[in-house]
């Protein structure tokens, strides 16, 4: 009866929505897909519209279950989706899916099946997803910043599964004359989080640390895990890649939120990647005096485990060449190094994620409506533009002018 009736519930949500999206609009699509409890795929569609009043919809149509995973079947089902929803590909203008290989494909993905049969349709990778990879790739990059934060990672999803030990911890914080604060894990699919776990765990270093080792003092499977915790903790070379993962993070956390506002623009956005890029490369040029401060700070912290030059690894001469191998001299270079792989890492992300046709032929439509254009101007810049036939230049061009000239924009 259950299922029966959310079946019931969902149908008429739908036909609902059917009779809310115009009869002919140009409209995107949006999909995106996980797993349900039963281990079954489904795909969530929604249409993203403007209505008679130019303001931006977006409607949810449902979820839908995928037989398989390829970009042939995920196609099929989105094009049913929209024919039962008498939604034709005709009207089709965007397609927002993840930079999956199977979505995003350029050969047999889900965006290259439905180019082929609308071309007009472009594909954009969803830009807050694009910088959570590129925190999460330039992170993984430095094994030193990526081994503490899955440290970090798992003291959240102990204070998550442990009531003694968030007693423990705000028992700690509350005899430092210190609120508690949350700790959290490094959720992959909430884009935020990720600075937030890193800076939870460092404003309250000292009582997380007092807390894993009291709790790994016990006998239970939970004191082993904390036991365990305690010995990264407790390394310095921890809390300074806590601190470097910092550097990086601050900026694509900025920029994430900034991508994930209602009323960014692509212009906004790319100028908002722009300006990230060129803080991140500031932090290259200041990594020197970055590293020195962070080592006297970690220098007075309570972690008692010293640090050292890790172990150089010499590479096999057949993949190396005949050439002299490079090798840290001391700990403040091998930290530098370490630094300038994550922040180079995020800038190269950063370039390549945000290089997509769809930005860019978006960017030109933006620039047309918010620009006083003439008509030549307008017709160079979609003179190659899939969306060419759309646009009247010879009717745009003049209603510009006199929409700037009356609101003097």
């Amino acid at each position: 009866m259950k299922f029966s009736a959310d079946r019931n519930i969902i149908s008429g949500m739908r036909d609902a929505v059917d009779g809310e999206v115009p009869d002919v609009p140009p409209f995107s699509v949006i999909v995106d897909g996980t797993q349900d409890i039963s281990g079954n795929e489904q795909q969530s569609i929604c249409v993203r519209y403007v209505d008679k009043d130019f303001n931006v919809q977006e409607e949810f149509l449902g979820f839908y279950q995928a037989q398989s995973t390829t970009g042939a079947d995920l196609s099929r089902l989105i094009e049913d989706a929209l024919r039962r929803l008498n939604l034709p590909l005709t009207h089709l203008r965007g397609l927002a899916f993840d930079g999956a290989a199977n979505m995003a494909g350029c050969v047999r993905g889900v965006q290259a099946i439905l180019r082929e049969k609308q071309p007009k349709a472009l594909f954009v990778h969803c830009g807050a997803h694009c910088v959570n990879l590129a925190a999460k790739e330039s992170c993984d990059v430095s094994t030193m910043l990526r081994n503490a934060l899955y440290t970090i990672n798992e003291v959240g999803r102990l204070f998550a599964e442990s009531l003694k030990f968030r007693e423990k911890f705000a028992e700690l914080c509350v005899c430092e004359n210190e609120s508690p604060k949350k700790l959290r894990p490094l959720c992959p699919t909430r884009w935020t989080v990720r600075l937030q776990a890193v800076d939870a765990a460092l404003d309250r270093y000292d009582e997380v640390l007092s807390t894993v080792e009291e709790l790994g003092a016990g006998s239970t499977h939970v004191a082993a895990r904390a036991a365990g915790l305690h010995a990264q903790l407790r390394k310095k070379s921890t809390l300074l890649a806590l601190h470097m993962a910092r550097v990086v993070l601050a900026p694509l956390d900025r920029l994430n939120r900034a991508a994930q506002g209602s009323r960014c623009t692509v212009s906004q956005l790319m100028s908002s990647v722009r300006l990230t890029k060129e803080l991140l490369q500031a932090e290259r040029d200041n990594a020197d005096h970055t590293i020195q401060g962070l080592l006297r700070k970690v220098e007075a912290s309570s972690c008692d485990a010293p640090m050292t030059l890790p172990r150089q690894k010499r590479v096999p001469a057949r993949f190396a060449g005949a050439g002299e191998q490079h090798h840290a001299e001391d700990l403040p270079q091998y930290l530098r190094e370490q630094l300038l792989l994550a922040i180079d890492s995020a800038c190269t992300q950063l370039s390549d994620r945000f290089d997509q046709e769809g930005v860019r032929e978006h960017g030109k439509v933006e620039k047309a409506l918010l620009s006083s254009l003439n008509v030549k101007e307008l017709d160079q810049l979609f003179q190659e533009s899939p969306w060419r036939e759309d646009i009247s230049v010879a009717y745009l061009a003049p209603q510009l002018q006199v929409l700037f000239k009356n609101n003097r924009l």
